[in-house]
């Protein structure tokens, strides 16, 4: 017998029957009743006074437990952006403030000035955005699994992966399936499965699996936190009979809209009980029952109502840029350049050119077909698209400097990172480049791993050694620093010292190496190697001053 809808309020006050099933851990089935004693226990050690109380369990299961608690007992329950320690340590200080509803949770989401901010949601927002879930897809779902490649601490992973399921009574995996090849095995284990991914993940299964073997394949498939490629939609369109259901919103404003892109331009569906309208200039404005009460919350893009009801959103209205005195939407230059055949996806960023205080624009591509491997197909591809681009923007808009890597650099919800941008269009010297070429980018928490390519013509080679030419270990060192920094936000001035530097094997020009980045906030220090397979080239880390860094 299926389990009845009962919401997250009614489960909350009473969980189900023990031996219902609620999880799948690896080919461990996990029920209801481990879900309750561990409720219970918590439920015992936090009784007392209103406090704030920290969900940062890094088993699922504990999760859960915790956060439920937590709402029964009234407290505010505080999920961190990340399970650090110095994270940890510094929102388990933070004082409960007055005024807060009844049954809060805390979440955080990256804010404009690179802090993160406190977004509150009570229990009945969370509720309703379940329930409005379960009506638009609780039908098609059925009583299948529900695994996905998002994890809890954001939104769209904690409503899709764990409070829709527990509401609905759906079984959900404790897998987080980050990599391609973990998320095929997981849905061959469930057999009958709900995918939550997100864009990134989505991106990369053409290129990575064949979707079109005889594998399992998910009855539904949700992406959120970003623009999903219609290539890539349509793509598993026609290896899993339907592209994935993309949902629209944002931690402040929970969901706002739907599409599938079984087509070109698919327009965006509002969710049942949401209400938008178009300001003055150009942007989108919600009212929801997602929102904490009935004041509109605007949101940074732009939108252009259809007849229907229905609409197309436009560029982030926070992304217009200032380039010689004239003004420009990033996103319309990436639009404009994305219609070329063969562009799979494209970032425009800024950036200021070495020996210059003017800004410029430059454009990281990955490509449809292969990548040129040789100089006169890459200045064609250049060519063509330096064309498109001077049909419809001034000719200081136009891109001047194009970098081409196997897939965006995105983080783990799917956000593309604009410091990772910047690194991909690092400054050029005059005898040649001084940094690597980023094919790939892969990030977990606080472990990025970079796959690059040293350039033959690197001016660091230029006398070392002639005839012979190496990779200096200072300029591996000074990498590993300058690309740390753009990924996780640290000041190059806050470097203090050096430490068990080991170089193992020899650097030369066209070598393809994995340097694997990890910050550790607590001790503000950064370990960095080199590898290729199985060989180490180098290793260490480096240490920053804990009061700049």
């Amino acid at each position: 017998m299926p389990e009845p809808y009962l919401g997250l309020a009614a489960l909350v006050r009473r969980p189900r029957a023990g031996d219902v099933r609620l999880a799948v851990s690896g080919a461990t089935d996990l029920y209801w009743r481990d879900l309750a004693d561990a409720i219970a226990a918590r439920c015992d050690a936090w009784a007392g006074a209103r406090r704030r109380v920290l969900v940062a369990d890094a088993a699922p299961l504990d999760f859960a437990a915790s956060l439920l608690a937590a709402l029964k007992l009234d407290h505010v329950a505080v999920i961190p952006p990340n399970l650090l320690p110095a994270t940890l340590a510094e929102y388990s200080r933070l004082p409960l403030p007055r005024g807060l509803p009844t049954a809060t949770l805390e979440m955080y989401t990256s804010g404009s000035s690179g802090k993160p901010k406190c977004v509150a949601k009570r229990l009945a927002q969370l509720d309703a955005e379940c329930a409005s879930l379960e009506s638009c897809w609780g039908q098609a779902a059925g009583q299948a699994a529900v695994t996905g490649s998002v994890p809890f601490h954001h939104l769209y992973g904690l409503l899709f992966r764990l409070l829709w399921p527990l509401a609905s009574g759906r079984v959900w995996d404790t897998e987080q399936c980050a990599e391609p090849a973990m998320l095929q095995e997981r849905l061959q284990q469930l057999g009958d499965a709900v995918l939550v991914a997100s864009p990134a993940l989505l991106a990369r299964l053409p290129s990575l699996l064949d979707l079109d073997a005889p594998r399992a394949r998910p009855r539904l498939v949700f992406s959120s936190g970003g623009p999903l490629r219609a290539r890539a939609a349509q793509f598993i369109a026609r290896a899993w009979g339907a592209a994935p259901i993309e949902v629209y919103g944002s931690t402040e404003s929970g969901g706002i809209a739907w599409r599938s892109q079984e087509r070109e331009a698919a327009a965006w569906t509002a969710l049942p009980g949401v209400e938008l309208s178009r300001a003055e200039d150009g942007a989108l404005v919600v009212r929801s029952p997602f929102l904490p009460d009935a004041a509109p919350l605007r949101m940074e893009d732009a939108v252009e109502f259809l007849p229907d009801g229905r609409f197309n959103l436009g560029g982030r209205l926070d992304r217009v840029v200032k380039i010689e005195e004239k003004r420009v939407d990033l996103s319309e230059i990436e639009q404009r350049l994305a219609r070329h055949a063969g562009v799979a996806a494209i970032a425009v960023a800024p950036f200021t050119p070495a020996g210059s205080e003017r800004r410029a624009l430059g454009a990281v591509v990955v490509l449809s077909v292969a990548l040129p491997t040789d100089a006169a197909a890459r200045r064609h591809l250049v060519a063509e698209l330096r064309v498109i681009a001077a049909r419809y923007f001034d000719a200081a808009l136009v891109p001047r400097r194009w970098r081409f890597v196997p897939e965006l650099p995105y983080d783990e919800r799917g956000k593309l990172s604009q410091r990772a941008l910047e690194a991909c269009l690092q400054d050029e010297v005059q005898s040649g480049v001084s940094m690597p070429q980023i094919r790939a980018v892969r990030r977990a928490g606080e472990r990025v791993e970079l796959d690059l390519q040293v350039p033959h013509q690197l001016a660091h080679f230029a006398g070392h050694f002639p005839g012979r030419p190496l990779l200096p270990g200072v300029v591996a060192v000074d990498w590993a620093i300058k690309l740390a920094a753009a990924h996780f936000d640290i000041p190059l001035t806050a470097f203090a010292r050096l430490q068990a530097v080991k170089f193992t094997h020899p650097v030369r020009p066209g070598d393809e190496l994995l340097l694997s980045l990890e910050w550790r906030t607590d001790a503000k220090r950064l370990d960095f190697s080199y590898t290729a397979g199985a060989r180490s080239h180098a290793a260490g880390r480096v240490l920053f001053d804990a009061d700049r860094a």
